[in-house]
């Protein structure tokens, strides 16, 4: 009986500690993997764009005229962009610190404009999209808008990109 019982715990113990390291390291990467859900950054906007030439039925000279649209869109917009990371940085580093009302409001207007510049650019964007289209896809292209600025706006925030939700 002694033989047999010291076989079992020979074998089970270490089956357990890999179990119990399994288990750990599975939870580690639950800690760590990324967010599921909207997407982010180039992901986001390649699902938008994805959206649109499947809806609107873009054909090929279409589709080519509106990634080069995308490419320029994007360009445009890069510097503006960093700009606001920066401004973000440095309003959320004066945060807590007394004095600094006066500087944190001109900051916080500065970013205001920023974000005034996105919008104007985006409305020339999808008006520049609506001139390639035909009748039927504007009709179907207004109808989508609503959706596209939703996925849109949903991930706006410093940096163009809404931080992700914290874990509960």
């Amino acid at each position: 009986m002694a033989t047999s019982q010291h076989k079992w715990q020979k074998w089970s113990v270490p089956l357990l500690m890999g179990l119990n390291l399994l288990f750990l390291a599975f939870m580690l990467w639950q800690q760590f993997k990324p967010e599921e859900g909207p997407q982010r950054g180039p992901q986001k906007g390649r699902a938008i764009e994805k959206l649109l030439v499947k809806e609107l039925a873009l054909n090929e000279t279409q589709t080519a005229e509106y990634k080069a649209m995308i490419k320029e869109h994007q360009s445009r917009n890069r510097t503006s962009h960093q700009k606001l990371r920066r401004l973000m940085d440095k309003q959320i580093s004066l945060m807590g610190q007394a004095g600094v009302e006066d500087e944190i409001d001109l900051i916080a207007q500065e970013i205001g404009g920023i974000h005034a510049d996105l919008i104007r650019s985006n409305a020339e964007h999808f008006a520049e999209l609506r001139e390639i289209l035909n009748p039927e896809q504007q009709e179907k292209f207004q109808g989508l808008l609503k959706e596209v600025m939703g996925k849109m706006g949903r991930q706006m925030g410093p940096g163009g990109h809404r931080p992700p939700p914290p874990r509960h």
